[in-house]
């Protein structure tokens, strides 16, 4: 039950993209359209809302029941993964308040802990920020703290590390441009002007990183010397074995990818991973 919260939230989060992706519509309101309804009065749907979605001090309390100093990302996890029904609910400004609150205004994190955990907790708590289109207090030195991980030495624990590092800069820098001032575009401008000027060394280190987690199989595992076998609570690999697992590869290949492109501002200009002639190998190879 530790991770019922996100499992769900992830679980709507999914359903309602795919919905998006292959352009259908489910034949009744989605949780999110009813947190809608619920928010403007709606009294049919008022009663299906989790307790801690029912008023702001309703949800300021179940946040706080959570430990941002000691574990920010489990705690930024579990409110990511609600954010569209956090916001859907009228809630998104308590859900920023809050989070601003909790903020280590020195460092532009959450929680005590610096390197690749503290980015772990900005990757979550920042997409927050992004889906909220709210101001992101500190984030020229959030973002430092997070340009500083992707060429640091700090041993990488799992695959998200760099990954998330790169995430979280991307997050920044959309969060950022979002805002729309003379301040922060120019602070955008100034970060993503440095990760261009060290590119090669971000690139060499981040390729140097992903291959610590290349398996034999020709996929990636998720930590350096096994799968992981559960994921938000659910299994999702065999435990104990040395082998690719499509969460860590999909993070190592079109995530990391993904997130290098849109940290060096090349949203619209992306190499493909794939030729037509590599489709026609697929094919001729699954035919059998």
């Amino acid at each position: 039950w530790r991770h019922k919260d996100s499992r769900l939230g992830r679980d709507l989060n999914w359903a309602n993209q795919l919905s998006v992706w292959f352009n259908f519509k489910y034949p009744y309101p989605t949780a999110n359209e009813r947190l809608k309804a619920a928010a403007v009065g709606d009294k049919d749907s008022a009663g299906e809302r989790a307790p801690h979605l029912t008023s702001p001090k309703a949800l300021w309390d179940y946040m706080d029941s959570y430990d941002w100093d000691e574990d920010a990302y489990f705690s930024g996890n579990n409110i990511v993964a609600q954010v569209h029904q956090i916001i859907s609910a009228g809630l998104g400004d308590t859900m920023i308040d809050f989070l601003n609150k909790k903020q280590n205004p020195e460092t532009g994190l959450w929680g005590s802990k610096g390197g690749y955990i503290g980015i772990n907790g900005l990757l979550k708590i920042s997409s927050a920020y992004r889906a909220a289109k709210a101001d992101f207090p500190n984030a020229d030195k959030a973002m430092q703290a997070a340009i500083d991980c992707l060429t640091s030495d700090e041993y990488c624990g799992t695959i998200c590390f760099q990954y998330n590092a790169l995430y979280s800069v991307s997050n920044l820098i959309s969060i950022l441009k979002n805002q729309g001032t003379k301040e922060s575009l120019e602070s955008a401008e100034r970060a993503q002007t440095l990760l261009i000027k060290n590119a090669p060394a971000v690139i060499r280190a981040t390729t140097e990183k992903v291959k610590l987690f290349l398996r034999d199989d020709g996929g990636f595992s998720y930590q350096q010397n096994r799968s992981a076998a559960f994921s938000q609570g659910a299994p999702v690999a065999i435990p104990m074995t040395l082998e690719g697992d499509v969460n860590a590869s999909a993070l190592a290949s079109t995530g990391t990818t993904r997130n290098l492109y849109e940290a060096f501002g090349l949203v619209d200009f992306k190499v493909p991973f794939y030729d037509e002639e590599d489709t026609k190998k697929l094919f001729s190879a699954i035919k059998y």
